[in-house]
């Protein structure tokens, strides 16, 4: 299993996934905490985005085994870039270690080999 690690400096996530495009105020970026319902409907709680270019979002309520879903949209072209799930390996005051993949259910399969 590889892991990604990223910065965190005071809450804030210091370094790109590589979903988001901040390059354009046409991109609506977006990046979340997901959970499943009893009947299987995903439930999000978004996180809350920065207004400074070196910071991306902020990562407070974020923890341990937490599935976060990330991605960027096209407003012109009313498209979606780019999508991706992160499973939270493991997160320190100044790091977090992510596990990547295309669905909620990949990522949970990687997260719980990752606690075996």
């Amino acid at each position: 299993m590889d892991t990604i690690k990223k910065k965190i400096v005071e809450n804030w996530l210091t370094e790109s996934f590589g979903v988001w495009n901040f390059s354009h105020k046409k991109y609506y970026n977006w990046c979340g905490i997901v959970t499943r319902d009893e009947e299987g409907n995903n439930k999000y709680e978004w996180l809350k985005g920065s207004n400074n270019d070196d910071e991306y979002f902020n990562f407070f309520k974020v923890k341990e085994g937490d599935i976060i879903y990330a991605g960027s949209k096209d407003n012109y072209k009313n498209r979606i870039n780019l999508t991706a799930y992160f499973g939270v390996v493991s997160k320190t005051e100044d790091s977090i270690e992510l596990v990547r993949d295309t669905t909620y259910l990949k990522v949970k399969k990687q997260l719980e080999n990752s606690k075996k």
